[in-house]
């Protein structure tokens, strides 16, 4: 009772999807006993080497759209080396999918710079071509910007004491597309006048449909990369997350 009976180790393999049920059958049966604070593992800095390790692999299978797959075991005799290769392949996978992914995110910035320039577009349309008149202006100058309402009043007031052309129209719930139109020696006084209201100012190029038209190729282009990657690397970066919890 006082000294617990002599026990050999063994290893035992269980097909995935069965692994659950054949552990509760062999603990109702008492034929083993399983000993889940064994690791291969010799010291804490491995362990957080293996958290911090798996946290990648999980953070580059999401950016992918890659599921976790339960798969067999392997059998760890060398602990430092599975590390060791194990962060050379995730250096070679990571850089091609962190370029990527700083890609996407340039692109999420322009897609919002973009929106906001077709939706003040579309909202000054009754009043100017803003698309055509930001390529053929000469001598005046136009500038495009959201702002409050409030700050609408702001500005048609400090527009008016100037002598300049003011258009707005309403936008969304308590903003106003605006243009202003001015001489290029206005220039100062206008930006004064945007910074004081605060202004989300609209730059020309995003107003263009053919830039728009080349960002959506950007964007569908980078959606195929990443789909490319994502076959390219399902196995690899499934057989890492599998062999480093077999290392927990």
């Amino acid at each position: 009772m006082f000294f617990p009976e002599k026990m050999l180790r063994a290893k035992i393999a269980i097909e995935p999807d069965h692994g659950d049920t054949v552990l509760e059958i062999i603990g109702k049966k008492g034929l083993l006993h399983i000993d889940k604070k064994g690791t291969s593992l010799k010291s804490e800095a491995e362990v957080s080497r293996v958290h911090t390790l798996l946290s990648l692999v999980h953070k580059y299978m999401a950016l992918l759209g890659i599921t976790s797959k339960k798969q067999t075991a392997p059998s760890v005799s060398d602990p430092e080396a599975i590390l060791e290769q194990t962060e050379e392949r995730l250096i070679n996978i990571g850089a091609k999918i962190d370029k990527i992914e700083l890609h996407a995110k340039d692109l999420k910035q322009e897609a919002e710079y973009f929106d906001k320039a077709r939706a003040a577009k579309k909202a000054l349309s009754p009043l100017l071509d803003t698309e055509k008149m930001s390529t053929s202006l000469n001598y005046i100058n136009m500038r495009i910007a959201i702002v409050t309402m409030e700050a609408t009043e702001l500005l048609r007031l400090s527009i008016k004491q100037k002598g300049l052309l003011l258009l707005d129209q309403p936008l969304l719930e308590q903003t106003n597309a605006v243009a202003m139109l001015y001489e290029a020696e206005d220039e100062a006084e206008v930006n004064r006048i945007l910074n004081t209201v605060k202004a989300t100012e609209i730059d020309g190029k995003y107003l263009s449909e053919e830039a728009f038209k080349a960002f959506q190729k950007t964007q569908k282009k980078l959606n195929s990369d990443r789909t490319a990657l994502s076959k390219a690397f399902r196995k690899s970066l499934r057989e890492i997350e599998n062999c480093l919890n077999a290392l927990r």
